[in-house]
């Protein structure tokens, strides 16, 4: 493990460590001292992924063009200044659990740190699935079993009840972690360097792009359903994203290419070889 590595792992943990505490801090406020309304909390939430749909591709493009240590430093600490500068950015669940189970702020941080334990795990859980099933059969199992994880959440309910989004989440975690790892090193082995940068830009804005749209529709669902009835909506939605991947080609092979050759070198034929003229 070199120097630079570590320097960038103590980084990242930092960096993330703030994100998931303002995850939790952040939609309290608007919950709790606000009372801002699922409507209202759904706009706060695509306010947040608006970006990855505006400045995606072209960051992407920024990136294989300049150098990036500069970059991630600044982006760093231009999230910082927003952070301080943009008081709530909120998620839907924690309103459901704050209105919809009725738990305090402590419980909610309790319950979410137990359950972030499942990611630790996920990510020590690549390695033997990709060894027993194969990287792209295996990608598409973690997919499965995340949505049949998240399936769980809505049953939460008070007392013994907690255990249920403890479980679920955890599971979610996991699994999740767990195929982010298949599919990033499938992304950083398969690509082109000089396209990494875009590729993962394009990658984020399918991604995250679809979250501000998502995040208005819940807060709307939820006004007029229902807080669970929105969360069952949600969840098997996860499942049914996972369940898309059986009609493409991930699941009829073992494994995910290891190296990109140009498509002119895949369709020539192979020419065997003579031996050489003693």
């Amino acid at each position: 493990m070199t120097r630079d590595f570590r320097l960038l792992w103590a980084g990242q943990t930092v960096s993330w460590l703030g994100t998931a505490t303002t995850q939790v801090a952040a939609p309290l406020v608007a919950v709790t001292t606000l009372h801002a309304s699922a409507f209202q909390v759904g706009l706060l939430a695509a306010a947040v992924w608006l970006p990855w749909v505006l400045v995606g591709v072209p960051a992407g493009t920024l990136v294989d063009r300049l150098p990036r240590r500069p970059i991630l430093v600044t982006c760093d600490l231009v999230s910082a200044v927003l952070l301080v500068s943009v008081p709530v950015a909120a998620w839907l669940g924690l309103v459901f659990l704050v209105r919809e189970v009725g738990l305090g702020a402590g419980m909610i941080g309790l319950l979410l740190s137990l359950a972030s334990l499942g990611g630790v795990a996920g990510a020590m859980l690549s390695g033997p699935v990709v060894r027993r099933l194969g990287s792209a059969r295996g990608l598409f199992a973690l997919e499965a079993a995340s949505g049949l994880s998240a399936l769980l959440i809505p049953l939460t309910t008070g007392g013994a009840g907690l255990a249920w989004l403890v479980v679920g989440n955890a599971g979610v975690a996991a699994f999740v972690v767990a195929g982010n790892v298949i599919s990033a090193s499938f992304r950083q082995r398969y690509c082109p360097p000089e396209l990494l940068g875009r590729v993962t830009a394009s990658m984020r804005v399918l991604n995250y792009g679809t979250m501000p749209v998502a995040a208005v529709v819940a807060g709307a669902l939820a006004t007029a359903v229902g807080l669970r009835t929105t969360m069952w909506v949600g969840t098997a939605g996860v499942l049914a994203a996972a369940l898309l991947l059986l009609v493409g080609p991930l699941t009829r092979s073992r494994d995910l290419p290891e190296t990109w050759e140009p498509r002119e070198a895949r369709e020539l034929p192979q020419v065997r070889k003579l031996p050489e003229m003693a």
